[in-house]
């Protein structure tokens, strides 16, 4: 195989020796006293970690990358920090590390041992080395050095902790030729060719409504284009988005398991033939036979065995086994489908422009319906068929397989975030509020709730998670509709008490309507984004709460209606209220119909969200005229 090959030649390059880089702006194993005795990172009292220094050099005489960091920990929350995770070419990566602690006036050094190195295979040469210090805990100070083969995979000046100082230098090599992608917004203290150093880089914010934050931070990516070595070789790598493809063509662990044997799934196959007519209806019974095997939570583009059979065995794989024995079962089913190959949304977006397997992360099946194609993932149990995990929904992958075409794939689905409740409600004299809530949920919504009660033990966990949540709120009686019924609507109704959700002025009663968090508080908090907002899907959530009045209660003022649109009617909120004799109907809709606001419209929906907060603060204004209270 091509990567193979490529870290052979590497290898054969580097038989003078171990790289040696060049000098660090720290040297490894001896803390400055001062970070051992600090307690707050002074630029940011906040930080729960701060990365001291961190120092990257590609040594292009040997071929080798050393990255070495030294990072405080200043909370127990930044103890993760203590876990690192690398990517390298082979399996040859060395590593050192050593915590330190005060104890006392003396410093305490733990060494790190190879039983805390594990190195796992990716794709082809391509491995992670994930790295965990020893007695890492408040007030600690990490050294940290990993030393391997070929260009890095990326490099990251900035990051979720504070960074006092970076550097990275790529020395130039006759032999290779790589492409770079920068990203980010804080400008560099030097920028010279090959060489970058950048201090005092504040942690990046996480906002809501955002793809991956390190499509944002400042950090630089790398692939390998070719290797030139006069009279030895010359091979491309990833030149090209088709040049990618033709290597993952050559894998056993993806092009060798599509061409390779798929017997394995010959009942299922004559299983589905038997009792389906149509191809849609193959296609959807493939879907759910492959939900038997069960995903175990890993993200891959390639494979963990170049056998599936075993995988179908044993009922357990990663997404790229699940997802490429699905389009071998459609196959057998003579139904086109192709591999296509993602980043996934926390991982960051593809490029375009910029070819990149190390990038790739994950697979999902694309099958051809009419002039389209239906995209299908089967590692969710309740994943409805239709419907795409949030983690896939990242804008666009490829169709990457050589023997039958390469092309661009928009990661969308046509489906919403759909949900109604209705609060049937009766006033009582002592101002608690007795009735009935019914909540139905449908595509995402139904998706996102069943994952969510997928995480209790039971329905009182449930319940009681639900009367935490919400401080007055007593649930008497709990029935779900089709809750294990993925391809149909969620219904959930429940019996309740709700208190402590009115106010009393003298002969004034004061009740705000909106019973949920949703709309009391803006996402969106900072006054400018440099980045856009990405919602994974869109919405349309939709509440009507009709309140009961007894006796002797009179309404002295409706909150005033309103209607609040994004000038390109891209985001719509609806507030009515009505009086019925002696029942006040509130109706509430807010429609979110595009999934991407750009910088520039990031005031506009600040300002819109605004505004629906003020409205929905209004409060229902009643007064006490007659009371007999027992």
């Amino acid at each position: 195989m091509k990567s193979l090959f490529i870290y052979a030649i590497f290898c054969m390059l580097v038989c003078a020796g171990q790289a040696v880089s060049a000098k660090a702006p720290f040297k490894f194993g001896k803390p400055d006293p001062e970070d051992l005795k600090m307690t707050v990172y002074a630029l940011d009292s906040t930080a729960e970690a701060v990365v001291l220094s961190s120092y990257g050099y590609f040594d292009a005489t040997h071929f080798n990358f050393t990255e070495t960091y030294r990072i405080k920990i200043l909370k127990k929350s930044g103890t993760s920090w203590g876990t690192k995770v690398f990517k390298s070419v082979g399996s040859d990566a060395t590593v050192r590390g050593v915590t330190f602690n005060m104890e006392g006036d003396e410093v305490v050094e733990s060494k790190l041992k190879n039983e805390s190195i594990l190195k796992k295979k990716l794709v082809n040469s391509l491995y992670t080395v994930s790295v965990a210090l020893p007695n890492v805990k408040e007030g600690s100070v990490i050294d940290l050095e990993v030393m391997s083969s070929g260009l890095p995979r990326e490099w990251r000046f900035q990051d979720l902790i504070p960074v006092r100082y970076s550097e990275l230098t790529i020395e130039d090599s006759p032999y290779i030729d790589y492409q770079s992608n920068f990203f980010g917004y804080v400008p560099f203290d030097v920028t010279t060719r090959g060489h970058w150093e950048i201090s005092n880089i504040p942690a990046f914010k996480k906002e809501p409504y955002m793809d991956s934050y390190t499509n944002y931070i400042n950090k630089v990516e790398f692939d390998l284009r070719s290797v030139h070595i006069p009279g030895v070789v010359y091979e491309d790598f990833a030149s090209t988005w088709e040049e990618v493809g033709k290597t993952l063509d050559e894998s056993s662990y993806f092009g060798g398991v599509l061409s390779g044997s798929s017997g394995y799934l010959k009942d299922y196959a004559e299983e589905i033939a038997a009792a389906c007519s149509t191809d849609e209806e193959k296609i959807k019974m493939a879907f759910d036979k492959m939900k038997s095997i069960k995903w175990n939570s890993e993200s891959s583009v390639v494979t963990s065995t170049n056998t599936l059979g075993s995988v179908y065995k044993d009922k357990l794989g990663n997404s790229a086994d699940i997802n490429l024995m699905l389009i071998s079962l459609l196959d057998r089913l003579d139904i086109k489908a192709y591999p296509i190959v993602l980043s996934t949304r926390d991982n960051g977006q593809l490029s375009y422009i910029n070819p990149s397997l190390n990038k790739l992360n994950y697979i999902v099946c694309g099958v051809a319906v009419g002039d389209g194609i239906q995209l299908l993932d089967a590692t969710e149990q309740k994943l409805p068929y239709g419907l795409l995990p949030v983690r896939v929904l990242n804008d666009h992958g490829r169709i990457l397989y050589s023997k039958d075409k390469t092309d661009w794939v928009k990661l969308s689905i046509n489906k919403k975030d759909s949900e109604k409740s209705y609060f049937q409600l009766t006033l009582n004299p002592d101002y608690s509020l007795d009735g009935k809530v019914t909540a139905s949920y449908s595509d995402y919504g139904a998706y996102n709730k069943r994952t969510e009660l997928n995480g209790y033990n039971s329905d009182e966990d449930y319940i009681r998670h639900c009367e935490q949540e919400m401080p007055g709120l007593k649930i008497k009686n709990l029935e779900f509709q089709n809750k294990d019924d993925i391809d149909s609507k969620l219904i959930e109704v429940w019996d309740v008490t709700l208190n402590n959700k009115v106010d009393v002025i003298d002969d004034m009663v004061m009740l705000n309507l909106g019973f949920d968090d949703e709309f009391k508080e803006s996402p969106f908090k900072l006054d400018t984004r440099v980045y856009p907002v990405n919602y994974p899907y869109t919405f349309n959530k939709n509440n009507t709460v009709m309140i009961q009045l007894p006796e002797g209660f009179e309404v002295m003022e409706l909150p005033e209606p309103a209607i609040v649109r994004m000038p390109d009617n891209s985001a719509s909120f609806m507030l009515t209220y009505n009086k019925q004799g002696n029942m006040v109907v509130m109706s509430r809709k807010f429609d979110l119909k595009k999934q991407l606001f750009l910088q520039d419209e990031y005031p506009i929906l600040k300002e819109f969200y605004a505004q629906v907060i003020k409205k929905q603060a209004q409060p229902l204004i009643l007064k006490v005229v007659s009371q007999s209270q027992n």
